[in-house]
């Protein structure tokens, strides 16, 4: 069996690291897909599969102003395309609408979308998503009024309906894959922790595993940390409708937030052990030094 010898070199003297290299090595890396896969099976069930955390993710990123500017444009172009004529003040309704979904009597109605939205994900339901603007319609008419009330009077009465902001079967049915989720997270969970134990075992000395148990840690935090920028840029490059594209976008921003927390402390507690690890081997060559001596 190979043995890697690593030496560090400080002002006591040069201390030596003999490693049992090629299953050492396997098992690390095998350790570290592991924990990747537990790490974001956990975000997954517990952001995107729980229906309260996704929702209020949703209600967040839709708050944001360039999210208000989509919903606004989707809304009114969608009213638009039924009455052309209303096209001479789309950009006053956009402008309007914006300003009125940054009000709290608009938050029911962003849960409502949330709820819907995980509705189509994750209920096989293949209907689409509906917003009530009843709701708003005196939040809107009443200052379109006092400062242009010719435009105003150009507005129908049934204006403030329900919209079809997303349109039956445009999202995929991912419900097949959160039972799977959750059977790959315990299933890597049991393997994380036989690696873990066989990484015990055939260190030796059997504090190496410190080292070994942290790079895992690391490598796994550091590659989630890349991965959430990669997975973005697929879903949003997926997307044709520039304003589909910047509510999917800032949702995703919102979602993975909690995954990025979890993959920050991976990588630390990952250094941490590997901090450790060389604190109490150089103690114990320290130490034998001063017996032998």
């Amino acid at each position: 069996m190979k043995v890697l010898a690593i030496r560090v070199a400080t002002e006591e003297g040069v201390y030596v690291f003999n490693i049992r290299l090629f299953p050492i090595v396997v098992i690390t890396v095998l350790l570290s897909l592991f924990i990747y896969i537990v790490n974001f099976s956990w975000w997954m069930n517990q952001t995107i599969v729980d229906e309260g955390t996704f929702v209020e993710a949703t209600v967040v990123a839709f708050q944001e102003e360039s999210s208000r500017v989509a919903l606004s444009t989707i809304a009114v172009e969608r009213i638009v395309e039924e009455r052309p004529v209303l096209g001479v003040i789309e950009p006053l309704l956009i402008e309007s609408l914006t300003a009125v979904l940054n009000s709290p009597i608009v938050v029911p109605v962003l849960f409502r979308i949330g709820g819907r939205l995980h509705g189509v994900l994750f209920s096989a339901d293949a209907g689409g998503i509906i917003a009530d603007l009843s709701v708003i319609e005196n939040l809107v008419m009443v200052p379109l009024t006092v400062i242009a009330p010719e435009l105003a009077s150009e507005v129908p009465e049934d204006f403030f309906r329900e919209v079809v902001l997303v349109e039956p079967g445009m999202f995929p049915d991912v419900q097949r894959y959160v039972e799977a989720s959750r059977s790959i997270f315990w299933l890597a969970l049991a393997m994380a922790i036989v690696l873990l134990g066989l990484l015990v075992l055939l260190a030796k000395p059997r504090r190496n595993a410190i080292y070994f148990a942290g790079a895992s840690l690391a490598f796994a935090g550091l590659v989630s940390s890349f991965i959430a920028p990669k997975a973005r840029e697929l879903m949003v490059g997926a997307v044709e409708d520039p304003n589909t594209e910047v509510l999917i976008g800032n949702l995703f921003d919102q979602l993975v937030v909690g995954l990025k927390f979890q993959s920050r402390w991976l990588l630390v507690a990952g250094f941490v052990l590997i901090a450790i690890g060389v604190v109490v081997q150089m103690a114990r060559r320290q130490q034998s030094s001063q017996i032998a001596a």
